[in-house]
C-alpha cells in the first residue's frame, strides 16, 4: 500500500478522510451549513492527522467570529504540515484579528517566503505591518499584492489603509475606492453617474457605514457646495435632524428613503478623491461645523443633572459598536475610567449608551448615567456643551465633540490597530498629541497593547492641569 493512501496503522484511508473534507468545503460553498459542519466533524473523527479538516475547522470557526478557535485549529493543521501556505496565511489574519500583531507578522512573513507569488500573503501582510505602525513596510507589500494581482479590490483597500495611516492621505483616499468592489457594492447600484469633481445642476451625497465616518466626513459638504447647484444628502434618520441645523441649505434625505433624481451621486467618504484634494488641502479643510447650530426650542433641550460638591464635569464613553472588526481592541470597560473619579471635584457622566450603557449604574454617586437623557444626537450636542471635558475611546462621541469645537477631548487609543483618522499619531507611546482632524481633541496612545494604566495616568495628570 503506497503511502499516499495509509495513515497511521489503524487509520482510515488519506483518501477516506480528504474526500469527507473536500465534501464538506463543497457543502458549505453551496450553503449548506449543517451538512458540511456533520462531514468536517467525521473527518476530524476518523482522521485527526491529516490536515484539511482541521484546515476547514479554522475556517468554519473565523466565520463565526472564535478566533480563539480558529488559531487552534489551524495551528493543528500547521502541525501536520509546517510548510502549508494557505495555513499559515490564515494562521495570519487570525492572529491580526485577535490582536497578536507581532505573532500575525511572523506567521505572514513566513507564507510569503514560502510562496512569494500569491498576493493573499502579502494582502494580509500590508494590514498586519500597518497595524504595527510599519508604514514603509505595509506600503511594500500592498503594492506586491497588486502587482501579483492587480486590481484586486480587497488588496486595493488593505493598500488604503497604509496610505492613510502613513499620512499619505490623497492616495489613500484615491485606493479607497476599490471599496465599492469589494464590500459595498450597493452604493454602485444608483441610477446616477458618480460625480468627479466637476461643476453641475444637483448631486446626491450618501453617507456610509457608520456615525462617526459621517460625522468626520460631512465637512467636506460645503466644498460640493460651492461646486453644484442643488445638493441631497442622504444620511442616517438619527443624524439627519443635526446636519439639516448645520447645513440648511442643503436638502436633508432621511434615509432609507426614495433616491432623488439628481444628475450625479457621491459617496461622502469619496468627496476628497472627487475634488481631486492634496493631502495638504485635505487637512486644511475645519472639521468644526457644527459650531454655530441655531438652538432648539427650550422645551426640547437636555440639561445636566448636576451633583452639589462637585464643580468640573467630564462626559466618559468607554466602548463602541460591538460589531466594528477591531472593537475589541479600542473599548474597554468603565473600571478603566474610575482613576479620573478620584480627582478633586470631578464628577463623571456616562454618555455611553447601547446594552453597555447599565454599567455605569455598578458607580452610583461615582458615576452619573446620562444614557435615559439621550434620545438624539441633538440630545448628545447639548449635553456635551454643558461638560468641561470628554474622555472617550475611538466612536461616534468623540467625532461629534471634534465638529462642535468643544468640549476639550482626550480620546484613547489601542497601541495598535488604530483607526486611520488617528494618521498623525505616529508613536504607540505618545502622549496627549493634537488631532489634525479635531482641534479639541488630543490623542493618548497605550504604550504596552491591551494595558491602558498609563493612557489613563497621562489623561488624569493632563485633565487635571487643565481643568
Amino acid at each position: 500500500m503506497s503511502s499516499k493512501s495509509a495513515g497511521a496503522p489503524g487509520s482510515p484511508p488519506v483518501e477516506s478522510v480528504h474526500a469527507l473534507y473536500l465534501q464538506s468545503v463543497a457543502a458549505r460553498q453551496r450553503g449548506d451549513h449543517e451538512v458540511a459542519g456533520n462531514l468536517l466533524r467525521s473527518a476530524l473523527s476518523l482522521g485527526p492527522a491529516h490536515p484539511g479538516p482541521w484546515y476547514a475547522l479554522g475556517v468554519e470557526l473565523h466565520n463565526k467570529k472564535l478566533y480563539a478557535g480558529a488559531i487552534a485549529a489551524v495551528s493543528r493543521a500547521l502541525e501536520l504540515r509546517p510548510d502549508e501556505y494557505h495555513a499559515l496565511t490564515n494562521l495570519g489574519i487570525y492572529l491580526h484579528q485577535s490582536g497578536k500583531w507581532h505573532e500575525a507578522r511572523n506567521a505572514l512573513i513566513q507564507a510569503v517566503s514560502l510562496a512569494p507569488n500569491e498576493g493573499l500573503g502579502w494582502a494580509n501582510l500590508c494590514l498586519t505591518e500597518t497595524a504595527l505602525g510599519n508604514y514603509d513596510a505595509a506600503i511594500a507589500a500592498g503594492l506586491r499584492s497588486l502587482e501579483i494581482s492587480p486590481g484586486n479590490p480587497s488588496f486595493t483597500v488593505g493598500l488604503s489603509f497604509a496610505y492613510l495611516t502613513s499620512g499619505r492621505l490623497a492616495e489613500g483616499f484615491a485606493a479607497y475606492e476599490g471599496r465599492f468592489a469589494y464590500k459595498l457594492q450597493e452604493l454602485t447600484a444608483f441610477p446616477q453617474p458618480k460625480w468627479a469633481g466637476e461643476p453641475c445642476d444637483s448631486i446626491f451625497l450618501t453617507a456610509e457605514q457608520g456615525f462617526g465616518d459621517t460625522l468626520i466626513f460631512a465637512r467636506f459638504i460645503p466644498l460640493v457646495q460651492a461646486r453644484v447647484k442643488t445638493v441631497y444628502f442622504g444620511c442616517p434618520g438619527e443624524l439627519a435632524p443635526l446636519m439639516a441645523r448645520a447645513f440648511p441649505k442643503v436638502r436633508l434625505v432621511p434615509m432609507p428613503a426614495v433616491v432623488p433624481e439628481t444628475s450625479y451621486h457621491c459617496p461622502l467618504m469619496s468627496i476628497p478623491h472627487a475634488l481631486g484634494l492634496s493631502t495638504k488641502e485635505i487637512r486644511e479643510v475645519r472639521g468644526d461645523y457644527l459650531t454655530k447650530l441655531p438652538h432648539r426650542p427650550k422645551v426640547l433641550r437636555q440639561s445636566l443633572p448636576k451633583v452639589p460638591g462637585r464643580k468640573f464635569h467630564i462626559g466618559i464613553v468607554y466602548a463602541g459598536n460591538p460589531d466594528q472588526e477591531s472593537d475589541t481592541h479600542r473599548s474597554t470597560s468603565i473600571e478603566t475610567f474610575l482613576p479620573l473619579a478620584e480627582l478633586p471635584g470631578v464628577q463623571l457622566y456616562s454618555l455611553q449608551t447601547g446594552p453597555r450603557a447599565y454599567d455605569a449604574l455598578r458607580y452610583p454617586g461615582l458615576v452619573t448615567p446620562l444614557h435615559p437623557l439621550i434620545r438624539s444626537f441633538e440630545d448628545t450636542v447639548e449635553l456635551l456643551c454643558e461638560l468641561d471635558a470628554l474622555v472617550s475611546v475611538c466612536t461616534a462621541p468623540v467625532h461629534l465633540a471634534g465638529a462642535m469645537g468643544g468640549p476639550p477631548t482626550y480620546v484613547v487609543l489601542p497601541a495598535c490597530g488604530r483607526f486611520w483618522l488617528w494618521e498623525d499619531v505616529s508613536s504607540t507611546n505618545y502622549m496627549g498629541r493634537m488631532s489634525s482632524w479635531h482641534g479639541n481633541v488630543e490623542a493618548y496612545v497605550q504604550v504596552n497593547p491591551g494595558d491602558w494604566a498609563d493612557v489613563f495616568h497621562a489623561v488624569s495628570d493632563d485633565l487635571w492641569m487643565h481643568l
